[in-house]
């Protein structure tokens, strides 16, 4: 639903977090699409297994994903001051209406993109104040090297 704001952030997560796992593995991103896929399953599992023998479970799937964006999420804060500041759109679709379409005259305005960012990050274990993964998030994906750096 166009209209419905609630849980496309936790969405959102979901979906970031399987494409990195695809991005990693070298897979093509259509091939999900097209299987309707929009989240980690066994398949993404048995695929990590049959390269590295490491039979993850699709938790673990779910932690490996979160490891590299935490990473790359690093990186970016610490090289570009990349933070919650940086997680905006473009002014026109935050100020100017969809002309025509199935989305005519919707816009995003930045109290909605607030609430969407802060269920995001609550979703991936971020600070809402600063966009950054939190200490215990870090931490509880064994990246404590992470935690000295960013913090």
């Amino acid at each position: 639903d166009i209209n419905q704001i609630e849980g496309k952030g936790v969405y959102e997560a979901d979906v970031t977090r399987m494409t990195t796992i695809l991005d990693s593995l070298i897979v093509c991103r259509m091939t999900e699409g097209i299987l309707g896929l929009t989240s980690l399953t066994e398949k993404h599992a048995e695929i990590i297994n049959v390269i590295t023998g490491m039979n993850p479970t699709v938790k673990d799937v779910v932690d490996i994903s979160d490891r590299i964006y935490a990473v790359q999420r690093a990186f970016n804060i610490r090289h570009r001051n990349g933070g919650r500041n940086e997680d905006i759109l473009p002014h026109r679709f935050m100020n100017e209406p969809i002309p025509d379409g199935p989305a005519k005259g919707k816009y995003m305005p930045k109290e909605t993109l607030d609430k969407l960012l802060d269920e995001y990050y609550d979703a991936r274990g971020w600070d809402k104040e600063t966009g950054y993964p939190t200490k215990e998030t870090l931490v509880r994906l064994g990246l404590e090297d992470v935690v000295k750096d960013l913090y």
